[in-house]
């Protein structure tokens, strides 16, 4: 492993003093040269410079610099990827746009692949992992230097995207905490976002939602990473949700403003104050990021010209878009464009109306243009899910077409 001069500074919580301790080895990455402490009650540890130590298994490294987490950024553009939304496979992640910050890598589902089984906060990672290596990651932050990665836990509930516990809740934090940091170590990750569109709204299942979303969080930026959260607005929107949520220990709130089907600028700003009423509270102000949809469902025109009258009215931090396969091969025009125009008004740009298009859904997985026998009638008998239509987004991709024929 790469030997790395930096002083690691040890992060310590009450509990650990106390015999339990909720901070765990994270040494994958490297060696440490040397290691500090930030409270003087933690168990005698001075060293490490390569020798042994019977406490280092209490510990947590999280020295930015030794682990290479990055910064939240001050003017967001982000996006979803990964999720094989509609069957569009992930592009190469050289080819994404400069001006693509915060890369949410889609989905994390609830385990139904561990042994473990669902509700215990252990999680199945439903992207490319061709696409999202460790290696691959490390040379787009070397050529992107201010781009950060964050590991997106939930996504639809008709994919596995519905939060349920079938432990205490403080066993499916510990859980979720240690399956989150070791994806985070493994791909080199910068943190994680709390996707879920499935969520109680009756007790006692809305108050473990709360319960293990806070310790989760609080955990998580403990340990030094980027968090955020992911509601929709909507009728059947989950903000009602996480507007319950303290956010102290929140980066991001990445809230899709396309969900609701609104069709003009003035609805879908309206929506968005209200949006940012219900969950901005005290002290939050300048999380909201506005979501914007590359297959369809909100118009580029509406979409951008809503960004526009929200960042100049109210404290948001920027856009994120759903998705970037749609937007990068073919569903936008020129591609990339929600992405790009979103840098440019953020970075002071006037946005001209028309000078971005993204119509909606492209192929595949439509047979006749793919010629390889994969249709949205295979989709929908490969998976079982009434959604994978023509006319809708088909949650869950990698399930609906992973095990059919393509080009």
């Amino acid at each position: 492993m790469k030997s790395l001069s930096t002083v690691a500074t040890l992060a310590t919580l009450a509990s650990l003093v106390n015999g339990a301790p909720l901070l765990r080895r994270l040494f994958a990455a490297s060696n440490v040269a040397s290691v500090t402490f930030n409270e003087p009650t933690v168990p005698e540890v001075v060293s490490l410079n390569g020798t042994n130590s019977t406490s280092l298994e209490d510990f947590v490294f999280i020295s930015k610099e030794a682990l290479q987490i990055g910064k939240v950024p001050e003017k967001v553009v982000g996006t979803y990827m990964g999720a094989w939304p509609n069957g569009v496979a992930p592009q190469p992640l050289s080819d994404l746009p400069k001006e693509v910050n915060t890369i949410m890598i889609s989905f994390a589902t609830d385990g139904s692949a561990d042994k473990m089984g669902k509700g215990h906060g252990t999680f199945e990672a439903r992207w490319d992992h061709n696409v999202f290596t460790k290696e691959k990651i490390a040379a787009d932050k070397q050529a992107n230097p201010d781009r950060v990665y964050l590991i997106s836990v939930g996504g639809s509930a008709d994919a596995g995207g519905t939060f349920f516990t079938k432990v205490s809740n403080e066993e499916w934090i510990n859980n979720a905490f240690d399956w989150l940091e070791g994806q985070i170590t493994e791909l080199g990750a910068d943190g994680a976002e709390m996707q879920f569109e499935g969520v109680p709204t009756y007790n006692p299942g809305l108050e473990n939602f709360k319960t293990c979303m806070e310790g989760l969080l609080a955990r998580l930026k403990a340990a030094g990473y980027i968090t955020a959260v992911g509601p929709f607005y909507g009728r059947w929107g989950t903000s009602q949700q996480y507007k319950l949520l303290d956010l102290t220990n929140v980066d991001l709130v990445n809230m899709q403003m396309y969900a609701n089907g609104r069709t003009s600028a003035s609805d879908v700003v309206s929506d968005g104050k209200a949006a940012i009423a219900e969950l901005q509270g005290s002290g939050n102000a300048g999380k909201f990021v506005f979501g914007a949809n590359s297959a369809g469902r909100m118009s580029a025109d509406v979409a951008l010209e809503s960004f526009e009258q929200l960042l100049s009215e109210e404290s948001i931090r920027g856009l994120f878009t759903w998705d970037i396969e749609h937007s990068g091969q073919g569903g936008c025009n020129p591609k990339y464009c929600l992405e790009t125009t979103a840098a440019d008004i953020l970075g002071g740009s006037e946005y001209k109306e028309g000078s971005c298009d993204c119509p909606g859904q492209i192929s595949p997985p439509h047979e006749e243009h793919t010629g390889c026998g994969m249709s949205w009638a295979d989709a929908q008998n490969h998976c079982g899910n009434p959604l994978c239509t023509v006319d809708a987004d088909c949650p869950g991709d990698m399930k609906c077409f992973g095990g059919l024929t393509t080009c």
